[in-house]
């Protein structure tokens, strides 16, 4: 999950997906840690970033809190990765039923392309992907 305009709609697919399958949904957030420029060569699993990571769990837990409360029956759980978006949704897709991802994309002839996260998942995720659009606006 992002902060994008498609967040939503990304979230009642998943949902109303998790719903119907009867199983758990596993919401992902991946964020790269901002590092002062000094540590910029440290690897990143030698950085504290655990008040960073405290900020991008309570941003998660905000944006499911009203779709926790319209689909009472669905399990949650949450991924926090320092992973690029699409390394963690292929590695998360082969324990998956189904990968639900927004499209971000921008214009009449954009919104029709994949993003590289969209296309490194079609080619490599280990279960179906759903693109959602952003025009797919929210039903409830």
């Amino acid at each position: 999950m992002d902060d994008s305009e498609t967040a939503d709609t990304v979230l009642e697919a998943a949902f109303t997906a998790a719903d119907d399958r009867g199983t758990t949904l596993v919401a992902v957030r991946s964020h790269r840690p901002a590092l002062a420029l000094p540590l910029g060569r440290i690897p990143i699993e030698r950085v504290d970033t655990a008040q960073q990571d405290a900020v991008e769990r309570e941003c998660l837990a905000a944006q499911l809190a009203p779709w926790r409360a319209k689909y009472p029956a669905v399990p949650v759980d949450t991924l926090l990765s320092h992973d690029s978006p699409s390394s963690t949704l292929v590695g998360a897709s082969h324990s998956a039923q189904l990968i639900v991802i927004g499209s971000h994309g921008r214009g009449v002839a954009a919104g029709a392309v994949l993003g590289s996260t969209g296309l490194r998942l079609l080619h490599q995720a280990g279960c179906p992907v759903l693109v959602v659009r952003r025009d797919q606006a929210p039903k409830g």
